[in-house]
């Protein structure tokens, strides 16, 4: 059941938000339809607890290199004058050594899942060489998680759930081919984890009309707990990126 609300809110959200797009762009119709599509290679430390039902929680903090068994990163924009339509998708797997609260146990956690964000942003603010949008949408997750307890019983969990979340994009130029970029956004409120945080700094160089290349710092906090799963954890890190502008 909330398998069928999450994927029914999911597509309430994107439905509303293709509709709000599809009803600027009538209102701005000399505007150009802009188009980006973003992959990226993130690299992030991770300091975490995890937890599935009333286990004690294993923590662990470490490299992405160390645990790392496969991913997918990748952004989108599609935007027309004052508005756009804000896309991503972050699929991770990683297992790594863990150890209990009080350090009894040793543990293997692995865990894998994906983010996906859908957002709308507005256009608040613009010169020459900088901008300033201000975004509103939904982040839906989905988490697996198994701890393997030395000499005790593997213990899994699915969860999936969908946050509101809300935030601030800004970009400056410094120069015609070198920008700067930054983001932060809040969501959860309890609607479906307790909180997360999300900030990312940037750099990019304009290799053509066409084509970006960027590196950036980015944190994302994520506190969900109930009494399937507990996931209080705080992924930290650089990327390397490369915009391709349609």
């Amino acid at each position: 059941m909330f398998n069928t609300f999450t994927c029914r809110f999911v597509k309430s959200v994107s439905l509303a938000l293709l509709a709000v797009v599809s009803s600027c762009a009538v209102a701005q119709a000399d505007e150009p339809w802009e188009f980006r599509l973003t992959p990226y290679l993130w690299v992030p430390y991770i300091d975490g607890n995890f937890a599935v039902g009333s286990d004690q929680p294993s923590s662990t903090s470490t490299s992405i290199f160390d645990y790392l068994d496969g991913g997918i990163l990748l952004q989108g924009e599609v935007r027309k004058g004052d508005w756009a339509l804000l896309g991503e998708f972050d699929y991770l797997s990683f297992s790594h050594s863990a150890s209990s609260a009080q350090g009894r146990f040793g543990t293997e956690v692995t865990v894998d899942g994906y983010m996906a964000t859908l957002a709308l942003a507005k256009r608040i603010h613009e010169t020459s060489r900088s901008s300033v949008d201000f975004f509103g949408g939904a982040r839906h997750w989905r988490i697996n998680l198994t701890t393997d307890f030395v000499n005790l019983q593997t213990r899994s969990a699915s969860k999936i759930w969908t946050d509101p979340i809300f935030g601030l994009r800004g970009a400056y130029d410094i120069t015609d081919d070198i920008f700067v970029t930054g983001l932060a956004d809040i969501g959860g409120f309890d609607v479906g984890s307790k909180f997360q945080l999300e900030l990312v700094a940037r750099g990019a160089y304009r290799l053509t009309d066409s084509l970006n290349v960027a590196l950036g710092y980015r944190y994302l906090d994520i506190d969900f707990d109930d009494s399937v799963l507990v996931l209080d954890a705080s992924f930290y890190g650089p990327f390397l990126a490369v915009d391709l502008n349609f």
